[in-house]
């Protein structure tokens, strides 16, 4: 069965047409059918049949289907790997990220990775914590760094990092005067979905100021656009506002506010470890370590 011709019939698929396939595969119309019919007769089996100018899949064509995709799929996967070898990798992780961690943290590390241990290649999914856990224990990834600490007990993690969570303000004349019963009393709390300290926060906060308003935000990206427009206060983990603070845009006040345990961490979880995972940890963990002790 050629590689060949489980293309022509995937794409013929996809469009119900040969004349399409045979367009996007730059074949020639009778090619496409030539494929066609060689794998119909490898698999002894009818994949397509008529339908006025189109064509359309068979009780057979619609089973094989499935397969034929995931056999490319795992050809593709095959050639990425030979690629990634040629390209003087030695050892390749897939990770589920954070959304947050993706943006604060991966960018500096990824360079990292690349000045440092070159024969590491690192591909990262991006989802939400919540959802970190069902992908390790699918074996979607190797590993996941999360900000919730893992409840399944098949998925092992160690903490990698404690981040203090900071109150942030803008760089603007209106707030920097303002106590902090002053700054509850005009604008807005900005939070996002983060409730393993945002839970424990607000009620806290909201049984010394009960005229506490809140506004939700997607994303901490989006916490820190508004941030900069002036356009409320937020306690953020100080990881994420590191950048901001030193250039001078936004500002940190006193956060006396917060309940003494408020920290958010980051977990590196695991379902399986080996040697090249407690490697890869290692390095993750030295790298936050050097990263926090500069700030």
């Amino acid at each position: 069965m050629a590689l060949k011709w489980l293309q022509t019939f995937v794409t013929a698929a996809k469009y119900a047409n040969y004349s399409k396939a045979a367009e996007k595969l730059y074949l020639a119309q009778p090619t496409v059918s030539q494929h066609i019919r060689n794998l119909e007769k490898s698999l002894d089996s009818k994949l397509f049949e008529k339908n006025g100018r189109n064509v359309e899949l068979t009780k057979v064509g619609r089973i094989f289907l499935p397969t034929a995709q995931a056999m490319l799929e795992e050809f593709e996967q095959g050639l990425e790997e030979i690629n990634r070898f040629e390209n003087g990798f030695q050892q390749t992780f897939s990770c589920a990220t954070a959304p947050f961690i993706a943006s604060t943290i991966m960018p500096k590390f990824y360079q990292h990775l690349l000045s440092q241990h070159p024969e590491i290649d690192l591909q990262i999914e991006v989802v939400k914590s919540m959802d970190i856990e069902a992908d390790i224990l699918t074996n979607k990834v190797d590993f996941g760094l999360s900000r919730i600490e893992p409840q399944n007990k098949n998925v092992a993690y160690q903490k990698v990092l404690e981040d203090k969570i900071v109150l942030v303000i803008p760089n603007h004349e209106g707030f920097v005067q303002l106590d902090f019963q002053q700054l509850v009393a005009t604008y807005p709390m900005l939070v996002n979905e983060h409730p393993y300290y945002i839970e424990e926060i607000i009620p806290y906060l909201r049984e010394l100021y009960p005229n506490l308003t809140t506004m939700n935000l997607t994303q901490v990206d989006v916490i820190k656009s508004f941030l900069l427009n002036g356009l409320g206060f937020a306690f953020l983990p100080y990881s994420s506002v590191r950048e901001e603070v030193k250039k001078g845009t936004l500002l940190l006040l006193d956060a006396d506010q917060l309940p003494a345990s408020s920290a958010s961490a980051i977990y590196f979880c695991y379902k399986n470890s080996n040697t090249a995972i407690q490697k890869f940890q290692q390095i993750l963990t030295d790298f936050l370590t050097q990263q926090k002790t500069r700030t």
